[in-house]
Formats: structure tokens, sequence, C-alpha cells
């Protein structure tokens, strides 16, 4: 008598720093959402357990949460005997790339592939040093052709470009009267155009760029009544903006609202998604304003000019140029109604199924199913 076919799920451990509600955390929290979870026993395990914004939403998908604590990655991965990792930010990624190389794992040794979400994540040192271990990975997943082209990417034994994607089914459907209702909330009713700069306040995002671009604009007779940036997010450097805001009288041009769940209603509300960074992946707030049918007005830097055409479904610049490009959305209206209907043209681009399914295949865990065909996936043997 034959013995029955025991049939395993394999375990799958997404490696992260924290769970706040940053753009590589929300991006994989979106891709386990849309990702046949039966096919695998998914872990995220993070090394920063105060960091927990997301927990309660990825618990919610009966995805488990473990909290490795600093420098304890390596030891909890091999406890629990995965035969996956994907590592998703740089401290970890070393760590856990260290301990390969020094044979840690043993016979239990996972695959290990890292994804790459920038260009840049600090010192060139610690760059250098991370990608000189990447021998050692089964492969790197980058989420756009500029950080495929980084330092962080070199010596990929394998190298794939995996773009991300949002919820698009959701967030097109956000309603005019939700907007007006949460245009009232913001007290902006009688402004002309309203822009949404949903992002964390650090350094690289450069938000001191756009307040410094408000005041050019405010000194060529432009108006709260025809200007407002609404801020969403927290972070090291929001309290240097507000003052630099207050010290140059500018109160009126901007709304403070935090961290706010599900931001992309924030996009959906405004007229365009603004980013003013100096540097970039490929930007969540850019898929959720292309998924909401909003144009994007950005610095042209990393990623974003793979998802928005310069002119048709948004406006890249120049740091330099940030007033002028502000300044001109705000002063064409066709401008504005043509690019914002050429970016809710676009929206299957930035579907978060594409980049599941995509996901699915390079772990080896992917079932038929009826979804759309992948189509924004690149592959680089």
């Amino acid at each position: 008598m034959s013995r029955p076919t025991v049939v395993t799920t394999p375990t799958i451990v997404e490696a992260i720093w924290g769970l706040d509600r940053g753009g590589a955390e929300v991006l994989l929290l979106e891709r386990l959402r849309a990702s046949d979870r039966d096919a695998a026993d998914y872990v995220v395990v993070t090394s920063r357990p105060e960091l927990r914004g997301l927990t309660p939403d990825f618990e919610e998908l009966g995805i488990r949460v473990v909290a490795a604590g600093s420098r304890r990655v390596a030891a909890t991965v091999k406890r629990l005997r995965p035969a996956i990792v994907n590592v998703h930010s740089p401290r970890p990624a070393l760590w856990l790339k260290s301990a390969l190389a020094a044979g840690y794992f043993g016979r239990t040794r996972p695959r290990l592939i890292e994804t790459i979400h920038s260009e840049r994540y600090g010192h060139p040192a610690f760059e250098y040093t991370s990608s000189r271990l990447n021998p050692v990975l089964d492969r790197v997943v980058a989420v756009s052709r500029a950080v495929a082209g980084s330092q962080l990417a070199r010596l990929a034994p394998r190298l794939d470009i995996v773009r991300p994607g949002v919820d698009v089914a959701t967030i097109s459907q956000w309603s005019r009267p939700q907007t007006e209702a949460l245009r009232g909330r913001f007290d902006v009713l009688d402004t002309r155009v309203l822009l949404a700069m949903v992002a964390g306040f650090r350094t690289a995002k450069n938000h001191l760029r756009l307040v410094h671009a408000i005041e050019t604009l405010a000194r060529s007779g432009f108006t709260p009544a025809d200007l407002v940036v609404i801020l969403a997010g927290d972070g090291p450097t929001r309290g240097s903006v507000e003052t630099a805001i207050r010290a140059r009288g500018l109160g009126d041009f901007f709304r403070f609202v935090g961290n706010v769940p599900r931001a992309w209603r924030v996009i959906a509300t405004a007229d365009a998604a603004l980013l003013t960074s100096d540097r970039e992946g490929l930007p969540v707030v850019v898929m959720e304003a292309i998924a909401a049918g909003r144009p994007v007005l950005s610095t042209d830097v990393g990623g974003v000019s793979e998802l928005v055409a310069d002119g048709q479904t948004g406006l890249l610049f120049d740091p330099a140029d940030t007033a002028a490009a502000i300044g001109r959305f705000v002063g064409d209206a066709d401008l504005r109604v043509r690019l914002t209907r050429q970016a809710a043209a676009r929206r299957a681009d930035v579907d978060i199924r594409h980049t599941a399914a995509a996901m699915e295949r390079i772990y080896g865990v992917a079932r038929p199913r009826s979804r759309d065909p992948i189509r924004v996936v690149d592959g680089l043997a």
C-alpha cells in the first residue's frame, strides 16, 4: 500500500528593518496582500520591534511578525529554517550576507534574495562593503532600472528588475464626494490647486526645497487661493521645516496632517502628487498617484522617470526649477486637465497583482490563477 503524498508549504521570510509606514514597508504589505498566501508560509522578520506601525496590518492577513531585534536577524532566520529569505533593508542585508559568507547556516542555508529599493542607502563605504558580499546571494531584485545600475546591485549573481505596484482596484474607486469631504477637513475647498507631498520628513526628501519654491512663488504673486500643499508624513526634519515656514510667513500655503493610514487618499484628494527629493528608488507616492489618476510633479531622480513621462503624465524638473514647475502646473488649467487624463490611462502599469505574480515566480511558488498577464516586469540574467 503506497503512502499518501505529503505536500509541504515552504516558509518564506521577508526581512526588513522596521514596520513603520515607509515606502518599502507599504510595498511589502501590499504585495503580500495580493499574493497567494496558501502557496507559502510568509513570515516577516523585523530588526526594530519598536517600529511597528504596520504590524497589525500584516497580522490581519494571517502573516506572522517576528521581532528579531538589532543584529539578531541571522539567528532568528536560522531558527525559522525558511526555504527562502528576501531581505529589504540595507543593514539586515549586510548581516545576513555576512552570516552566509561565514557558513553560519550550515546545511540549513536558505536561498537569499536582496530586494534593493533605492539607489543610495547612506555612506559610500557601506554600499561598497555590502555590494562586495553580493556574490553569496542567489539573486538581487531591483525596483527600477536606476536602482539596478547602482553600486548596491553590483556583483549580483543574477539581477531582476521587478517594478513594485499598488492596489489600483481600491485606489481608483475613490469618489468625488469623498474627495470633497476630505478637502473640507483640510480647509482647502476654495483653493484652486491642491498638491500633496506624501513623504517622511527626512533630509533626502528635501522639504526645504519645497519651502523655498513656495516662497519664490509667493513673491511673484501666488496666494493660498491659488495653491496649497498638503504635507503628509512625519520624521526628524519636520521641526526645521515648520520653523522655516513660520519664519517666511508661508503658513497658509501648507497643511500638516502627519502620518495618515492609506495615505493614497490624500493624493487622490489633491490635483497632483509632489516630490522634491534628492534621491529616490521607485516611490510609492508616484505609483499611488497614477493609480488615483493624478499627475506627478517631481525632481528627476532615481526611477521616477520610469513611471512619469515628462509633459505627459506629470512634470519632471531639475531641483533649481522646482518653483517654475509648480508655477507652470498651477497657472495652466489646460495642462492640468491633459496630464490628469493621461496619468489615469496608465493605471495598469502600477497594478500590484503583476508584482505579486512576478515575485511568486522568483520564489518558485507560482500557481495558476485567473489574473491579468504580467506586463510590468523586466528580467536581467
